[in-house]
């Protein structure tokens, strides 16, 4: 449905006749109507991205066609969308209501339009000739053709007749939501169906079985129509996770099960379709065992247990998810194809929801850290769209195509590799007039198995879900999961591991606790601010940190900025000792890990998450006296800059300050310190000297000479007052105080506030 219209339907758009529906009933109709016109915000949005210089609107064999070429074309818009909706196969939702009333009229006065009168084009239907039966609207709607006759079609698709095979549904658990769905790719463990009773398939072949299901499939046989009733009962209208699986793939499954069991959003919209009874009967009985309630249905498909990529009996199965998969759109079930081979940090539903746009055709998973574009069949989301449909249309098509040509126990390596088929598809069709439009989620959250190998991990942030591929073997991909912490299963197989959260870094790496980084945002939040300033102390840099935090302790305004990061006990100890005894209040938190890193590389890391939230950082370092809030100041130079920082003696723009940085938030400041944090991890790595202003002119450097990237760096270099070695201020008389003064040599007994004991300011 491409939108609504409160005007009466009155002509046949094929040659204008006056031809009115004769129904009482909503009905859909290929030509809209301008009068009372409401868009589907998804179809307008992707209808005003369009470039309508270079379309040519006519549709041959429409009377708005002779229309639009007599008019100045710049005038007339309506032709534009009767164009888009013949290309996306929309339709209108009209209703006449009785007695030839609308729900809306025009008067036809004089005006664009020229008229003979100003009388309403048709009476208005009012609360008076409301009747209780107009409650009770059809299930479904009859759709009409440009000549205004029935086209076979209806809204939604009228139901299948019920399923003569073997089916079976269960839910475990009535609350649901909507999920995203696609099931294994690169992964063993998942077979192919048959449309025949458990009973005969047993007495068949494997050869058979999959000669039969390879004619069924092809030949559009398959009903799908309870998998369709039990996902729509498990959507409740959103989106729901999709898990395929059999026998081969139920440890996995019970594993990840365990691991989301207390992510409130996430099995209550996960649909589990088993393709043979023992991974029905398994999955059921193991979440009434661990009292965890389950959406199961069982859809037949008789292989066996454990696929090998790359061989026929695998892209059988494949050929079937993809059937299912055009059977789920069609019926308009909005999923995300998931595995259950993964590691989910958290409950990624508000993410999706809202961070997400939502006018997309489809949304994956980034297969290979090396390229933006690699789609990934284990993280794949398939909104209902008429472009989606054409895409899984000819997935199924190429695929069966392919299929047919090679014998049953052949091996076809890449030649049935339905993700190239996708990405050949959406490449085929960018340049077009209805492109598919599909976006990546970041690879720093949404991550592939290349995660697991130290080069691909080099930015030091949690992840929200990461694949377990990239590996082949079973045993192979449960050892890896079981090495991280991330395999939640007891060693009896039916019982969970009682965790908190998986691990996300191990021994030798950076490790971040997604808990505590969730904390630190929690608080800038807090602050209310625009702008925080960042301080991560370390043991090292306690002193300090302690004499600046009594330096500004009367600037009231850095105080409502500050928040201070702790990364070691001995520090968040020692500062919250200085809170209580100095009486000074600001934000104070810890982000502690083992082997977490060098100080300078967690602010990077804090700063690139505050960045994405939205706020401006002001990166503190302690070595330095301040007489004012220098937030001001800074906003006020920045103006359009990107960063504002004080120079050094070479003013050199790529190589801001340690001493004070001021950073926007912004696409190309995200991406700078994304690059930044890579640079100083291969310091920290390889021992360099780590230094802030060192891994930011390696960014913006990498930046400048992207070929694929068009994000120039405007960075705003101020002058700063610099003590002589003493660390004395010397100004001419009457001359005004400078903001801050960099002392180089740390803290000099002239400079030292704190006293000797160090827990309290001095006077």
């Amino acid at each position: 449905i491409g939108g609504i219209s409160l005007q009466r339907q009155h002509i046949r758009a094929t040659d204008g006749a006056a031809s009115a529906i004769d129904s009482t009933k909503p009905f859909a109709y290929k030509l809209f109507g301008t009068w009372g016109f409401s868009p589907s915000p998804r179809y307008w949005r992707k209808f005003l991205n369009l470039d309508f210089k270079k379309i040519n609107p006519e549709v041959p064999g429409l009377i708005t066609t002779e229309w639009f070429k007599a008019k100045k074309k710049g005038t007339v818009w309506n032709q534009f969308w009767i164009w888009f909706c013949e290309q996306n196969s929309l339709y209108t939702l009209h209703w006449n209501a009785p007695d030839g009333k609308a729900m809306a009229t025009n008067w036809r006065q004089r005006g664009q339009l020229p008229s003979q009168d100003a009388t309403p084009d048709d009476p208005i239907f009012s609360t008076a000739d409301w009747s209780t039966t107009l409650e009770r609207p059809a299930k479904v709607i009859t759709t009409y053709g440009w000549d205004a006759q029935p086209d076979g079609k209806s809204v939604p698709p009228a139901p299948s007749p019920p399923p003569t095979r073997r089916s079976e549904s269960t839910s475990v658990a009535q609350q649901s939501t909507p999920s995203l769905g696609v099931g294994p790719a690169k992964s063993e463990g998942n077979g192919p169906a048959s449309t025949e009773s458990a009973d005969v398939l047993s007495e068949m072949t494997a050869e058979e079985r999959n000669r039969m299901a390879r004619t069924n499939l092809t030949a559009s046989k398959r009903d799908f129509s309870a998998l369709i009733k039990a996902a729509q009962k498990t959507t409740q209208g959103r989106f729901l996770y999709l898990q395929l699986l059999n026998t081969g793939f139920l440890k996995f499954t019970r594993s990840w099960i365990c691991n989301v069991r207390n992510m409130p959003n996430v099995l209550v919209r996960t649909l589990f379709i088993c393709t043979d009874q023992a991974a029905y009967d398994g999955l059921k009985s193991f979440g009434e065992a661990n009292g965890i309630q389950l959406n199961l249905h069982l859809e037949l498909y008789e292989t066996q247990a454990v696929l090998t990529y790359g061989h026929f009996d695998y892209y059988m199965f494949m050929l079937f998810r993809a059937s299912l998969m055009l059977a789920l759109v069609e019926s308009h079930v909005s999923f995300i194809l998931t595995e259950s081979d993964a590691t989910w940090f958290r409950d990624v539903n508000d993410y999706l929801e809202t961070k997400v746009n939502p006018n997309i055709d489809m949304l994956t998973l980034n297969d290979d850290f090396r390229y933006k574009t690699s789609l990934n069949g284990g993280f794949l989301w398939f909104k209902p769209t008429p472009t989606t449909v054409a895409l899984l249309q000819h997935v199924n098509s190429v695929l069966s195509a392919t299929l047919a040509k090679f014998k049953v126990n052949s091996i076809l390596g890449q030649a049935g590799n339905e993700q190239f088929m996708f990405q050949e598809y959406i490449k085929d069709r960018s340049k077009s007039s209805n492109p598919v439009n599909i976006a990546y989620l970041d690879a720093e959250r949404f991550s592939p198995g290349q995660w697991y190998r130290m080069p691909y991990r080099t930015r030091g942030l949690a992840p929200y879900v990461v694949l377990n591929n990239w590996l082949k073997g079973m045993d192979a991909k449960i050892n890896r999961a079981a090495s991280w912490g991330q395999w939640f299963l007891q060693s009896d197989d039916v019982t969970c591991k009682e965790v908190n959260a998986p691990k996300v870094f191990t021994a030798g790496d950076l490790v971040v606790s997604m808990a505590r980084m969730d904390e630190v945002l929690k608080m800038a939040a807090g602050l209310e601010q625009s702008t925080v300033m960042l301080l991560v102390v370390d043991n090292a840099f306690l002193q300090q940190a302690l004499n600046w935090l009594c330096g500004v302790r009367k600037i009231q305004s850095v105080l409502d900025r500050l928040l201070v990061v702790c990364k070691d006990e001995t520090s968040l100890t020692a500062l919250r000792a200085f809170q209580g005894n100095s009486g000074i209040k600001f934000a104070l938190t810890s982000l502690i890990q083992q082997r977490f890193g060098a100080r300078v590389l967690v602010t990077t890391i804090i700063m690139h998450r505050l960045l994405r939230e939205g706020l401006d950082v002001l990166v503190v370092r302690p070595s330095a006296t301040w007489f004012d809030d220098p937030v001001p100041a800074l906003q006020a130079a920045s103006q359009d800059r990107h960063i504002v920082s004080v120079a050094y003696a070479n003013n050199d723009y790529r190589k801001p300050s340690e001493q004070l940085t001021l950073v926007k938030s912004s696409p190309t400041t995200i991406e700078l310190v994304d690059r930044a944090i890579i640079f100083g991890k291969k310091q920290y790595i390889f021992k360099y000297k780590l230094t802030m202003s060192g891994a930011f002119e390696a960014a913006i450097r990498s930046l400048e000479t992207d070929p694929d990237i068009d994000m120039p760096v405007d960075v705003e270099l101020l002058p700063v007052t610099v003590a002589p070695s003493t660390g004395k201020l010397s100004r001419p008389a009457g001359a005004s105080l400078p903001l801050l003064v960099w002392r180089k040599d740390g803290i000099t007994s002239s400079a030292n506030t704190l006293t000797p004991d160090k827990t309290m300011c001095k006077p």
